[in-house]
């Protein structure tokens, strides 16, 4: 995975944080780049614009060339067989632990793709049978998005230590499950 970084001044610290999220998930010998952006890039014709803080495209994926910026089309196109992992500027721009999570958790999507990672649905659904998480929505609850969570939440954990993860969480729950107890769910699935 090589790591791109579109920016007039890069952070070194950004760079080297990205740079050890690739070191501890292992994921420099899988064909693909990691993009990110620090300039803001809502005219570049991107899938959901601004919104999304990362997305990941598979070797699989089928993309319309108006429906991304200039610079992923023309890898997809060069390089089809690889992985493609981009980030925002929002994503950038972020504090460390969420830009870290943020990374990991789309570095999952590409270990789930090449059957590195293979999500366990059915401890997913065990844990979420508990009174406990009755109430955290199912369309939030996708095996494959609760198993790069995971892997974010071990990355994070690993870089900034399980005590921050826990009060960070606890103060800034995730965006993707703004439900107070999916920090709780995923720190039980991990311990399960």
């Amino acid at each position: 995975m090589e790591l791109i970084i579109n920016a007039c001044f890069p952070d070194e610290k950004r760079i080297a944080l990205a740079e050890k999220i690739i070191q501890i998930t292992a994921i420099d010998h899988i064909n693909g780049y990691c993009v990110i952006e620090s300039i803001d890039t809502e005219n570049i014709g991107l899938i959901s614009g601004s919104r999304d803080y990362g997305i990941y495209f598979s070797p699989e994926n089928k993309i319309e060339s108006k429906e991304v910026s200039q610079q992923i089309d023309s890898l997809k196109n060069q390089f089809e067989h690889s992985h493609i992992v981009w980030l925002s500027s929002k994503s950038y721009k972020s504090n460390d632990i969420k830009f870290a999570w943020i990374l990991a958790h789309e570095f999952g999507h590409v270990f789930q793709n090449t059957k590195e990672r293979q999500p366990n649905g059915n401890k997913f659904s065990e844990l979420r049978r508990q009174e406990k998480f009755k109430s955290l929505p199912a369309s939030r609850m996708c095996k494959n998005e609760i198993d790069s969570d995971l892997l974010a939440y071990q990355v994070c954990s690993n870089i900034f230590g399980e005590d921050n993860m826990v009060n960070y969480l606890n103060k800034n729950g995730i965006e993707r499950c703004p439900c107070n107890m999916y920090p709780l769910f995923l720190r039980e699935a991990l311990s399960e």
